[in-house]
């Protein structure tokens, strides 16, 4: 009966401890530097495009791709801000470095997404369409 009782114990304890521990696991939080894939879309044309940013720590330095990061050419370069979680990339046009772009989005550090993203013309952020771009 004393062994019964001890070895219950023993199991709620062990059943306790795991318990325990799942409830501590810590969701991925994602940051914001790294690459980012997604597709943009252009105000009055339909579908939209691939688009990449490779958003670097350093200088807070952004690369811009239109086509696959890992081979394509850069289609612009510039700085990117995090204020809360509202991302903001100033990009020059690779073909026209006079061309500015502005994009901005809701960085979600849980999901790993820029939502509800804005592109447009400098100095506006949403006269060229929209974006969205998903942590690699």
């Amino acid at each position: 009966m004393k062994t019964q009782k001890i070895s219950s114990y023993l199991i709620l304890l062990i059943a306790g401890l795991l318990l325990s521990l799942s409830a501590c696991k810590k969701d991925k939080i994602y940051t914001i530097e790294g690459k980012w894939e997604g597709t943009q879309s252009v105000i009055g044309f339909p579908g939209s495009s691939y688009n990449a940013f490779k958003i670097e720590a350093l200088n807070n330095a952004v690369t811009w791709y239109t086509s696959d990061a890992n081979h394509g050419e850069v289609t612009g370069t510039g700085t990117w801000t995090l204020i809360g979680t509202t991302f903001q990339a100033i990009l020059h046009y690779s073909v026209d470095p006079n061309t500015i772009y502005i994009f901005s989005a809701q960085f979600d550090p849980k999901s790993g997404k820029l939502l509800n993203g804005t592109w447009g013309t400098s100095p506006s952020s949403t006269d060229g369409g929209t974006w969205t771009m998903t942590k690699q």
